[in-house]
């Protein structure tokens, strides 16, 4: 005679995952949740209040001195910044640098000395030129790098913006300084 076959029938047990598995799993999403969800608020927090320093020309660039190219530096973020140093480094066509500094006054008593800006707040603009020194013809000025050193509120970590800029005729005749991308 002929057997019957048995079916096997599957457990409910083992086709469902055990509670252990479960509360295994929240606690381990719990771990990457306590630990990651600190680390985003701070990346939020420190790109919110990052100070935004920008750098513009302020004017019409002199032709007799290019040494005195004016430029706006503005603090466009929502943040003071502090002890603001500016520098202008000049490239001559031939290639020749030219390093000057935006910070420099003259003491009452004759002194020359290089000061920084102590703060400039939010939405705040300051104009700086490229410093005193020799006077270098514009004809041969290719391109003025400026750039603005700064200390962050709080935390006092030191932040720098560079910006280039190239000496172009414009339709009046005059030199203007035109951003590089």
């Amino acid at each position: 005679m002929r057997e019957r076959r048995r079916r096997k029938v599957r457990s409910l047990r083992r086709s469902r995952p055990s509670a252990d598995g479960w509360w295994q799993s929240l606690g381990q999403a719990g771990l990457y949740l306590a630990i990651g969800a600190p680390a985003v608020a701070i990346m939020a927090i420190i790109w919110f209040y990052s100070p935004i320093v920008t750098i513009q020309p302020a004017a019409m660039l002199n032709l007799a001195n290019v040494n005195n190219a004016e430029f706006a530096v503005s603090n466009t973020g929502r943040v003071t910044v502090y002890n603001l140093l500016f520098q202008c480094e000049i490239i001559q066509e031939n290639g020749g640098r030219l390093t000057t500094s935006g910070n420099i006054v003259h003491l009452p008593s004759g002194r020359v000395v290089e000061q920084s800006v102590s703060t400039v707040s939010p939405n705040e603009n300051i104009t700086r030129n490229c410093g005193l020194g020799a006077a270098v013809s514009p004809r041969r000025t290719v391109s003025i790098i400026a750039t603005a050193k700064y200390t962050w509120p709080l935390v006092k970590w030191t932040g720098y913006y560079t910006r280039r800029f190239s000496s172009r005729q414009d339709q009046r005749g005059g030199i203007a300084l035109v951003p590089d991308p």
